[in-house]
């Protein structure tokens, strides 16, 4: 689904823009592990993955905005058969 939304982003405002809109699900994710986590030590060890793997979704999304090139739509694209 990530890729399909990247896909018609055209600049870093725009994919900016999207990344806030998934920031705070993010985070309610996390405190609810959190939560989760508190309450049932025993389980703990899974819910702290879960929210690695969110903070490591956050910086990618952060990554991702610090990386991207914006393109000129009206550019030539590459020709491989010159």
């Amino acid at each position: 689904m990530l890729k399909a939304l990247l896909r018609h982003k055209q600049t870093k405002a725009e994919l900016q823009l999207l990344f806030n809109e998934f920031i705070p699900h993010l985070n309610g994710r996390v405190l609810i592990y959190q939560e989760i986590a508190d309450s049932y030590p025993a389980s703990a060890h899974i819910f702290k993955d879960y929210i690695s793997k969110v903070e490591k979704m956050k910086a990618t999304f952060t990554r991702i905005i610090e990386d991207f090139e914006e393109m000129n739509p009206d550019a030539n694209p590459i020709h491989f058969d010159d």
